[in-house]
């Protein structure tokens, strides 16, 4: 079952998005000495129904502390005073003028000004940039400016690759919309369009009604759900063409189980464990392998996205899934949730093409990791099983990665991928532990742990203390 959360309260809540487009829900207002809200996962709706994800945003701190300014200026970070930081988190990264404007403040304070002197020229060339978009645009939002940049962008990648997904009728048709003042961008909600027409009126996102006018309009070709992806580029930090033949250390393979909404057949794929990616990804392959098991049933899209990765942006179809975690026992560890996924090209090549988690199953079940030189991550249904974690003694365990990896001179094919999750319950009931891909014969050797009556007796005060710790994080 999923984490619950503690001693909840009734609270008057806001709707806003995140920069992935997630609803997001967060107090309207905070008192000072509240703590920051946890993200837990939504209640499901009816019973037997997918969880659709939705998360508590935290709110942003109060503003740094103030410094008289320093004559000279401090240029020594061993010399800043106690309590100095350069971050500013009160203020979001992507609001010029207010950072240009702390900017300022920073630079008279005197301490590091070449880190705000820098930081300032950046937000100088994003501030000229931002003009020069919205004279190309006049008349128009800044919000609807930086969306039209992206469809143009969307625009030119369906029409490289000849629009195997019909969708330049209703890129092409959004444009026109937004370009008019026919369509604004209004956080939090969407429109829905088929073959360039759009259908009925600006919304919330709801799954229920989107797979019925989906359906309604066959939508599994040719149909958009304008608003939902948020403004700005989703994430994907790890780029599959740039990752080794061999896997790093610590690094994580899991199977998560895929299907569409409205079937029953599931089918399970290895995934890289990635929180830099806000969606799933799978291949094309995927899909067209899910729609040959359940031929009755086709994957619901949602148009195109646009992603960040490690070697620039890359344009994207995403659909409309359900995804759940169970162990190797085929116990139910996530329960079925909705989510995007967006979709590579083609079909998986070899073990090191990964198909990517995303993040969000971390929303959905507590995880824990020991410094004890296993690279495990342990997975609990309910908090109070992490007070039964394994002893471990950080000194004597504890091991970084090796410095460097060295592959034999003729490379042997990869290796079969192995079963993510241990075959055994691990620790308690109830909690369960997915094993490093790291291959054990190259993993760094741990040191001798401390054996006797010292040696337990410290193990045992490391354990308690690092279950008071989860016991706070995860209340």
């Amino acid at each position: 079952m999923p984490l619950r959360e503690r001693n909840p309260k009734k609270k008057t809540l806001k709707r806003v998005r995140d920069e992935s487009g997630s609803e997001l829900e967060a107090p309207q207002k905070r008192r000072s000495g509240d703590k920051d809200p946890k993200q837990v996962p939504a209640e499901s709706g009816a019973q037997g129904k997918p969880l659709q994800l939705k998360t508590r945003g935290p709110l942003l701190p109060k503003r740094p502390r103030t410094w008289e300014p320093h004559d000279p200026p401090i240029t020594n970070y061993n010399d800043v005073p106690v309590g100095w930081s350069m971050d500013e988190p009160d203020i979001h990264q992507n609001d010029i003028e207010g950072q240009i404007e702390r900017c300022h403040v920073r630079i008279e304070e005197g301490i590091m000004p070449i880190i705000f002197e820098k930081r300032l020229e950046m937000y100088d060339g994003l501030k000229k940039r931002r003009e020069e978009m919205l004279a190309s645009e006049p008349g128009l939002s800044w919000e609807v400016v930086l969306r039209l940049e992206s469809l143009k962008s969307i625009r030119e990648e369906l029409t490289e690759s000849e629009d195997p997904t019909e969708q330049l009728p209703n890129v092409d048709a959004i444009i026109a919309a937004y370009r008019s003042g026919k369509l604004t961008w209004r956080p939090g909600y969407v429109t829905f369009w088929s073959k360039g027409k759009k259908l009925g009126r600006s919304k919330k996102f709801d799954v229920d009604d989107f797979l019925e006018v989906n359906r309604e309009h066959e939508g599994h070709k040719g149909f958009w759900v304008e608003g939902r992806d948020g403004l700005e580029p989703a994430h994907s930090y790890i780029a599959s063409e740039l990752l080794a033949m061999y896997p790093h250390a610590f690094e994580h393979e899991m199977t998560l189980d895929i299907r569409i909404p409205g079937s029953t057949v599931r089918h399970p794929l290895y995934f890289l464990d990635d929180t830099g990616a806000t969606h799933m990804h799978i291949f094309q392959g995927d899909l067209d392998l899910l729609h040959t098991m359940e031929p009755n049933h086709q994957a619901p899209g949602l148009g195109w996205v646009i992603l960040n990765t490690s070697n620039g942006n890359m344009k994207a179809p995403s659909v409309l899934l359900e995804a759940a975690l169970f162990s190797s026992t085929d116990v139910q560890l996530i329960p079925w949730t909705t989510i995007n996924a967006v979709l590579y090209r083609g079909s998986q090549s070899s073990p090191t093409d990964f198909r990517l988690s995303g993040i969000w199953w971390r929303h959905m079940i507590g995880i824990a990791s020991l410094p004890d030189d296993t690279g495990r991550l342990h997975l609990a249904t309910e908090r109070k099983d992490f007070d039964n974690l394994p002893d471990f003694d950080r000194d004597a365990e504890a091991a970084p990665p090796p410095i460097s990896w060295h592959a034999p001179a003729a490379a042997p094919p990869a290796p079969p991928l192995p079963p993510p999750l241990s075959t055994t319950t691990n620790w308690a009931s109830g909690s369960w532990a997915i094993t490093p891909a790291a291959p054990a014969a190259l993993a760094a050797p741990a040191a001798p742990a401390a054996t006797g009556a010292a040696g337990q007796s410290r193990r045992r005060g490391l354990r308690d203390r690092a279950a008071k710790g989860l016991r706070k994080i995860f209340k």
